[in-house]
């Protein structure tokens, strides 16, 4: 499996949580609240959780244990299957448009790596400094 395939698959997972909306203003928070079955005056019922999302507070749970499979999945394949590595950091640097910040630990961050990490993963060091080179000849 490919880093984004596996990153679409726990997004679909993540977007139909239950309980979990996106809102961006009040109408679309209005609108969120309706769709999981809460009127407006039971806002004490729904936690943030950032990027513009919300979830009943009984999901939290749920939701936290998603994300926490996500990143490890994605750290065990960044461990253990270096195309997967290659492929993965490559596609974050476009992501995150790394020549103007040229941040590898925002890099590793977003794909639930330290620099302990690559201390400890010779191999991963390699892949990682191969993923940089190519990621660079393709931007200039």
């Amino acid at each position: 499996m490919k880093y984004t395939e596996l990153k679409e698959y726990y997004r679909e997972k993540i977007n139909n949580q239950k309980g979990m909306f996106f809102a961006f203003n009040k109408e679309q928070f209005e609108e969120g609240m309706q769709k999981i079955g809460l009127d407006i005056e039971k806002i004490n019922q729904i936690a943030k959780i950032g990027g513009g999302g919300y979830i009943l507070k009984s999901e939290v749970k749920n939701f936290n244990n998603l994300v926490k499979e996500q990143q490890s999945k994605i750290k065990e394949k960044m461990l253990n299957d270096y195309n997967f590595a290659r492929g993965a950091i490559k596609y974050e640097m476009f992501n995150i448009e790394y020549c103007y910040n040229e941040s590898d630990e925002e890099v590793l961050s977003i794909l639930s790596l330290t620099f302990e990490d690559l201390e400890k993963n010779k191999k991963l060091t390699k892949v990682f400094l191969e993923a940089k080179k190519e990621y660079y000849n393709e931007v200039y």
